[in-house]
């Protein structure tokens, strides 16, 4: 409970993009396609739009592949999947849990304390709302409480972590000679015509699709909320009017909990609970010493680095029942124990109480206002953007002057795809290959991209379908066979060499330096020449193993040595850990399979392929 927000930053983290990616969890309900057709998938009647999904593979900069949409789309699946088991049975995210998280997400500080002014460049930087952000922020906490409260430790027996280990870390010493077809190219000689032959005989290889460049305009509820402006007397208003969710009482409290394990026997409990007394006397007799006795022997690892320090609480933060109530019944300075809660017992000390000012949430408060007005106002800035680029349909000027919007200009776009994300939806693809927009030469219509955000666009160049021509490619098909021929040179030099190996003849060949490889693998070998040298017996030295490359090369390798594994006591205890990890996420991957029997899922296969 109390280490909460420490036991699930890396997920958020992650979903922000300012330390890496993973599977971004656009819960349920982040994005509320409503009666939408435009969808790929339900799980247990909450659907997912095709939107999402392209969002989801853009936010990782994957390619639009059909294969990249079915992986993401599971992993879009499995989150709903446990977050509509969280919700049924009552799990959530306490709104002063997620705050907190929040400001201690690196990518919002400035100096190590929280930046309103951060938080809110970086989201209007990605185009997404308080509201968006938060969503996604309490979601994915919400997805990683809930595994962690389903998914029990794994475990390996010493036998098979010792035989595991044996295989990891055997070494092998081994040198390489290389057959790379760049040295071979030199020797290639073509046909005069080669080129032309192969352009003759591959048309397909040189069709060109339909292609457009594009202007256009984005017209964001962000942008508009950026644009107001608020007075003194509204955000006074506001504030009096709220006053009992703004100023609210916070308590800052402080703890030592000495935790009960929840199959502990009854003498156990006894042992425990006279510890905690023990304690409480000795804090009762000298206040000064709780943080130290926090520090020392309370058993959150969440608080008790900082002296037991919890922070500030409001009402229905987060604390369960029994621990808020006594803690808003206390004075300050009081110390009061014991409190008995599922985690154990528990000594309390109020620090502090406050009561935001004014000042405090003003900004907060300006954010709000801003924002509702341009709810209000989005309406009916749609119908005006619309009726601009319907009067004036040779030119986006109008809405650029009306609304201060930047002309943007776009990369070559496809029936199928577009480089810049807004533009690379199923929708707005459709809109700007329309006769209106490419024959006449006039705007498209506004298209909603996600809720809150319309997009416009039209004609800036265009490039039809048809043959790329031979002095095009010319140059390009010539590398092409050369390329190809160079490879098989390579293989055939190569191969002869090692048939010779093998059959016990010297060879001259050039050695590069000596490597120790694992099963782990290295970057100088690839995963084929590694298979092929631990296939070698470990007793014959030197032996001789062989594997093509990537780039249509040819590798002989030489093993020169093996160095058997250390199998420590600490080694076995690694490999034991790692394996239970492993187990652990088998765990979860069970889990979330047992739940689609739950919440049946169906995925729109022609919904899924449509616009590649």
């Amino acid at each position: 409970m109390f280490e909460f927000v420490e036991k699930y930053k890396t997920p958020l983290q992650v979903l922000l993009g300012a330390v890496a990616l993973s599977f971004i969890g656009f819960g349920v309900g982040s994005y509320d396609v409503g009666d939408d057709p435009n969808f790929v998938a339900t799980v247990g009647g909450q659907k997912i739009s095709r939107q999402e999904l392209t969002n989801a593979i853009q936010s990782q900069n994957l390619p639009l592949t059909a294969e990249v949409k079915e992986e993401v789309l599971k992993g879009l699946i499995a989150q709903r999947l446990r977050l509509a088991h969280a919700n049924q049975i009552g799990m959530g995210v306490a709104d002063a849990d997620l705050a907190k998280y929040i400001a201690n997400i690196p990518a919002f500080q400035d100096n190590g304390t929280f930046s309103k002014e951060k938080y809110e460049q970086l989201l209007k930087s990605r185009g997404w709302s308080v509201e968006y952000f938060q969503n996604m922020v309490r979601n994915d906490l919400l997805s990683a409480q809930l595994l962690d409260s389903v998914v029990n430790s794994g475990f390996a027996s010493k036998t098979t972590t010792t035989q595991l280990l044996a295989l990891f870390e055997e070494q092998r010493e081994v040198t390489m000679a290389s057959f790379s077809p760049e040295v071979f190219a030199s020797q290639v000689k073509l046909e005069a015509d080669a080129a032309k032959k192969y352009y003759d005989s591959h048309q397909d290889e040189f069709k060109q699709p339909e292609q457009l460049k594009l202007e256009y305009v984005v017209l964001s509820q962000s942008d508009l909320a950026a644009q107001q402006s608020v007075s003194e007397d509204e955000v006074k208003k506001y504030f009096d009017s709220n006053k009992d969710d703004l100023a609210k009482e916070e308590r800052k409290i402080s703890h030592i909990l000495l935790t009960v394990d929840s199959k502990a026997s009854a003498e156990d409990k006894v042992k425990i609970k006279s510890k905690a007394e023990a304690l409480l006397k000795k804090v009762q007799a000298a206040p000064d010493t709780f943080a130290q006795l926090a520090r020392t022997e309370s058993q959150d690892p969440g608080s008790a680095a900082n002296g037991g320090d919890l922070g500030y609480y409001g009402k229905g933060g987060g604390f369960v029942k029994p621990f808020e109530d006594a803690a808003f019944a206390m004075q300050k300075g009081e110390i009061k124990g014991l409190i008995e809660t599922q985690f154990g017992y528990h000594i309390l000390k109020l620090d502090d109480l406050r009561v935001k000012s004014f000042d405090e949430v003003k900004s907060q408060i300006e954010t709000t206002l801003k924002s509702q007005k341009a709810t209000q106002q989005f309406a009916s800035a749609t119908d005006k953007f619309n009726d601009l680029l319907y009067n004036q349909p040779d030119s986006l000027k109008a809405v650029i002057e009306q609304f201060k919007l930047p002309a943007k200009q776009s990369d070559w776009v496809t029936r199928k795809s577009a480089q810049e994300p807004d533009l690379n939806n199923p929708k707005v693809l459709e809109a700007v290959f329309s006769d209106e927009v490419v024959k006449k030469k006039h705007n498209s219509e506004a298209v909603e991209v996600m809720p809150g955000k319309l997009l416009a666009a039209r004609v800036h160049d265009h490039r039809p379908a048809g043959m790329k021509t031979f002095a095009d490619v010319q140059a390009e098909i010539t590398a092409k066979l050369i390329q190809e021929k160079a490879k098989a040179l390579a293989l055939a030099e190569g191969k002869a060499k090692f048939d010779m190996l093998k059959a016990g003849k010297s060879v001259e060949l050039s050695w590069g330096e000596s490597l120790k490889l694992t099963r782990q693998g290295l970057p100088a070998i690839d995963r084929d020449g590694a298979r092929e040298i631990f296939k070698l017996p470990a007793d014959k030295v030197p032996g001789y193993a062989a594997s093509t490359t990537p780039n249509g090369g040819y590798v002989i390798y030489r093993l020169n040595k093996v160095i058997p594994a250390d199998t420590t006591a600490d080694k076995v205890k690694g490999i034991a850990q790692m394996m239970g990890r492993q187990i652990s996420q088998v765990e979860a991957m069970s889990y979330v399979k047992s739940l689609e029997g739950k919440y049946p899922v169906e995925i729109r296969k022609n919904s899924l392929n449509s616009g590649e």
